[in-house]
């Protein structure tokens, strides 16, 4: 059932604001505007005029605005929760839960493979879940194999499979308790985390994971600060950096740097925001993170820099439940997408890289003109290849792949 609504316009806060055009027919994207590619280090941005490219160089976003298209789209079959993506190399794997929309209810774990250019490759992966509906899948990748985890609902369980390249069935390989999983591959390895009930004031529960994906010492906890239910059921996020891990909870939102070895590193800092609503993103570097958290009709997104010192933007747009962020780390720098709608692009995006970098004014455009969109997806966004990759449901039973520039 598809859920376009009306939204206020989401007003671009970062240089280098990529605009992508209209939808024309599914696969091609209308003429776009914004500033030009540039290098990781520049500053600057390009303003929208009449869909050509004006302004300065902005940082590096890989292509021209005007390459950016709609790489793919499919039909999920299935009432999709989701999707979210993870790279390997010159391909990534999008990964989504689905379940029939009716009273026996039927759900199913799915994984396309797309390559560099954001198009589908192989037969879909599918493994059944049973009766119950599964939660947000959680995906990583460690260069040679994806671990795709699912919480199977009321059940309070949750089961992680893995997948290589040259497969075409998922492995189960870890089957635990937890709620609402999430899974990364950093400096100590794989790092599975979850929450011990669905009550808000629960214990956030984190268990490395060996080459094989067996449990590797005692698990870690620590108290999750939530001081209400989350729309998205998740009051946490989890991001891997060069050296270590970052670990985000609230209210009030704070984010705990760890270690290759989950040991805190420094005191939490306190992102500038209150809670978890729905939505979230998380990414981090060495010395930078940036955090996206859904609002009602609009997002936070908040940035860390190598001092600690932290920015933290809204972004006006989408609809209840709140406005989609995706946010990658990407050697060393972060990249980020969010959607943005003006009187010249109704249906557009804002993407940047680098975005660890001080907010710049905003691209000339109509901040009060309403778009037309359906914003209730999560947002994934990878690096594959030598260019950028976003996925997104464009409505709950249809994936959209867009090709962010090379």
């Amino acid at each position: 059932m598809k859920r376009l609504r009306w939204l206020p316009a989401a007003v671009g806060l970062f240089a280098t604001a990529v605009v992508l055009g209209g939808c024309q027919d599914g696969h091609h994207v209308g003429p776009s505007a914004g500033g030009t590619a540039g290098t990781p280090n520049a500053s600057g941005g390009g303003t929208a005029t009449g869909g050509t490219a004006s302004g300065g160089a902005g940082g590096q976003a890989g292509a021209p605005a005007g390459s950016i298209v709609v790489a793919d789209h499919w039909s999920t079959e299935l009432f999709a929760n989701g999707p979210v993506m993870a790279a390997l190399g010159a391909e990534a794997a999008i990964a989504y839960s689905g379940w029939s929309n009716d009273a026996n209810v039927v759900s199913e774990l799915l994984v396309h493979r797309i390559d560099a250019q954001g198009v589908r490759k192989g037969a879909v992966v599918r493994k059944p879940l049973g009766s119950d509906r599964p939660s947000l899948p959680a995906i990583a990748s460690d260069g040679q194999r994806y671990l795709i985890c699912v919480g199977l609902g009321s059940a309070g369980q949750i089961g992680c499979s893995s997948l290589a390249p040259d497969q075409d069935e998922l492995v189960p390989v870890y089957s635990g308790p937890g709620f609402t999983p999430a899974v990364v591959h950093g400096a100590g390895g794989w790092l599975l985390a979850w929450r011990a009930s669905e009550q808000a004031m629960t214990t956030i529960v984190l268990q490395a994971l060996g080459t094989r994906f067996e449990a590797v010492g005692a698990p870690v906890s620590f108290p999750s600060t939530a001081a209400s239910p989350t729309r998205s059921g998740s009051p946490f996020a989890l991001a891997a950096s060069p050296s270590g891990y970052v670990l985000v909870t609230g209210d009030p939102v704070r984010a705990q740097r760890l270690d290759g070895g989950l040991q805190t590193l420094g005191a939490p800092i306190a992102m500038g925001t209150w809670s978890f609503w729905s939505f979230s993103a998380l990414a981090a570097t060495d010395t930078a993170i940036a955090l996206g958290l859904g609002e009602p009709y609009s997002a936070k997104l908040s940035l860390v820099d190598a001092t600690n010192q932290v920015t933290t933007v809204s972004l006006v747009g989408g609809v209840k439940e709140g406005m989609p962020v995706g946010l990658v780390a990407d050697h060393g720098t972060l990249a980020g997408v969010w959607p943005a709608s003006s009187a010249l692009d109704p249906s557009g995006w804002h993407f940047q890289h680098p975005l660890d970098q001080a907010p710049a004014p905003p691209p000339s455009s109509d901040p009060g003109a309403p778009g037309y969109w359906s914003f209730d997806t999560n947002l994934a966004l990878a690096r594959v290849g030598d260019g950028f990759v976003a996925a997104f449901a464009f409505t709950h039973d249809e994936i959209q792949v867009l090709r962010l520039g090379r």
